[in-house]
């Protein structure tokens, strides 16, 4: 692998499971870039890492080495057999193993949505392999509408019998998501959906993730944030977000004064983070963090 190009990793997490990575090795070397913490992108629940690749080619050329893993059971990573090693736990488990694979002791975490959570987790639990946090549209609490609304989408396959068809449909059930051109539409729905043996397009994740979700133990997410300490964070949260409240960000603020925070105006469930207001916003913190 050369400067510059995108690598496909595949890796064995400690129970012997399969899980791909791509990774975008630095484009250019810089004064200073010697030992800089790399960036791992995680993705949301039923997302994967494909979802990160203007990002990562973006830090890449920026002069950082970039991981964005497909959790187990999406993208191009397999099923389970056992929808039980959906769990958070087993995720954040597969993310260590990566991580130690691939020889990425300390990195920086650009965690979406359910990604955040796994970030948060990863900070309190190793506090020294987490060199700073992008928190995109998730926080401690998450509205119990767009909570309940996930859970029903991640547990179900939607099977779309065209690209223009599968589109039209995700617009519909995701007025609020905010992309901005047909060409970002294209993008989100082609990582949404995978041809199937029966000619048609299938979710790009295995429905039975909902599973290991459905009977999780209450817990309180205050504490897995607070577990961020001093760790430097950014919080992009979308104007319009059905799961991070304005209130829930504010709180977060109040809880940790040196969060630097950016709102999306018109976007909701996720920001792209290549928005032109937020992808200098991005850049410039991550600059900062050796």
């Amino acid at each position: 692998m050369t400067q510059g190009q995108r690598a496909e990793r595949w890796i064995s997490a400690s129970d012997g499971a399969r899980l791909f990575v791509a990774e975008w090795p630095a484009a250019r070397a810089r004064a200073g870039d010697e030992g800089r913490s790399a960036i791992l992108c995680l993705p949301g629940l039923a997302r994967h890492g494909a979802d990160f690749a203007d990002l990562a080619a973006r830090l890449s050329a920026r002069g950082r080495r970039v991981l964005c893993p497909d959790y187990r059971g999406r993208g191009r990573s397999p099923r389970a057999a056992d929808w039980r090693d959906y769990s958070p736990m087993r995720t954040l488990a597969d993310i260590l193993d990566l991580l130690a694979a691939l020889h990425a002791p300390r990195v920086v975490v650009v965690g979406t949505s359910f990604g955040g959570l796994l970030a948060m987790a990863m900070a309190a639990a190793r506090p020294c392999a987490v060199a700073g946090l992008v928190l995109n549209d998730i926080g401690p609490a998450i509205e119990a509408e767009g909570q309940g609304f996930v859970m029903r989408y991640v547990g179900s396959d939607h099977p779309q019998p065209d690209w223009p068809t599968a589109i039209r449909h995700m617009q519909a059930m995701l007025p609020t998501l905010g992309l901005r051109s047909e060409a970002e539409w294209d993008a989100f729905v082609r990582n949404t959906f995978v041809p199937g043996p029966d000619g048609m397009l299938h979710t790009a994740w295995d429905p039975a993730i909902a599973r290991a979700f459905a009977n999780l133990p209450p817990r309180d997410l205050w504490r897995l944030f607070a577990g961020i300490g001093r760790i430097p964070a950014l919080l992009v949260r979308g104007a319009n977000s059905p799961i991070l409240g304005a209130a829930t960000a504010e709180a977060m603020a109040a809880r940790k004064p040196d969060l630097e925070r950016i709102t999306v105006a018109g976007a909701g469930h996720c920001p792209t983070l290549s928005e032109p207001e937020v992808a200098p916003v991005v850049d410039a913190f991550l600059d900062a963090i050796a």
